[in-house]
């Protein structure tokens, strides 16, 4: 009897454990914040995008310039803005996810960036 009930009440612990922790997409919001994006071009030209709880990092570099936005964030499903904390200056971006990728705009200029992980 005691077996059965172990059985059972692992289980129930299982499913409650893996349902908990499934990721739901339901827009390109969650879509962009769920994963780590980046991009290498073969010029030596860098750029990532992630998000960690309320914080966006999106940074930019290459031989001769270096662009780090860190700070707060604000998400709909089509711009992205970031409020970087050591200038305390808001960026906007527009943004496109297309499958594994992520096109984001600004000022004319649009950068594409791949998934990196999770």
């Amino acid at each position: 009897m005691f077996k059965r009930i172990s059985t059972v009440l692992a289980a129930i612990l299982l499913c409650v454990t893996t349902s908990a922790c499934t990721r739901m997409v339901n827009s390109p919001a969650d879509e962009l914040c769920l994963y780590r994006w980046g991009s290498t071009q073969e010029n030596g030209n860098e750029a990532t995008l992630s998000f960690e709880a309320y914080i966006a990092r999106f940074s930019v570099s290459s031989e001769a310039f270096s662009l780090m936005i860190e700070g707060v964030y604000l998400i709909d499903d089509e711009n992205l803005i970031i409020s970087d904390t050591a200038t305390s200056m808001n960026y906007g971006f527009g943004y496109r996810v297309h499958g594994d990728s992520v096109e984001l705009s600004c000022g004319g200029g649009t950068i594409r960036l791949e998934k990196t992980d999770l």
